[in-house]
């Protein structure tokens, strides 16, 4: 058995911001912070981990964080992905677009329904054991609509 480690850093687009959808589509090698900012200047809110540093990846392994109460788990938000399985097939499974469009486009005709289902089911809390995740959309709160307030504190000196 053995084991593998891709750093994502360098897939690091976002793709589309959708105001109308309340979506964000981006790539893996982005951050927590620079998802929320992308969604708060489009006037929605991200549910992102506790620290913005943070890789989205995150949201492949639950996604806790402040707004969990309000918004649940990040993984709850993902509503399409853009993977790699591992026979080297490229899909999207859920409401996806591609990442690159210079790149060729996802197979969406080689997982049936039910397994794109499941697969983005199986993503969502557990992604690294299923796929490499190139990209995802994930669904946001409108802030027009969200009463939320958070303060960091910073710890004294």
């Amino acid at each position: 058995a053995g084991e593998i480690a891709i750093s994502m850093k360098k897939i690091n687009a976002i793709i589309h911001v959708d105001k109308t959808q309340n979506l964000v589509t981006t790539q893996t090698g982005r951050t927590a912070g620079e998802i929320q900012k992308a969604a708060n200047d489009a006037g929605m809110m991200a549910a992102i981990g506790q620290a913005a540093r943070v890789g989205v990846g995150f949201l492949l392994n639950g996604g806790f964080g402040h707004q969990t109460r309000l918004m649940g788990l990040g993984s709850d938000r993902v509503v399409g992905a853009e993977v790699v399985l591992a026979d080297g097939s490229h899909v999207c499974v859920g409401n996806q677009p591609v990442s690159d469009p210079k790149s060729p486009d996802c197979d969406r005709k080689r997982l049936s329904h039910a397994q794109s289902e499941a697969l983005l089911w199986a993503i969502r809390g557990a992604g690294p054991n299923f796929a490499v995740v190139l990209s995802l959309t994930v669904s946001m709160i409108d802030l027009r609509y969200a009463d939320y307030n958070f303060q960091d504190f910073p710890l004294g000196k």
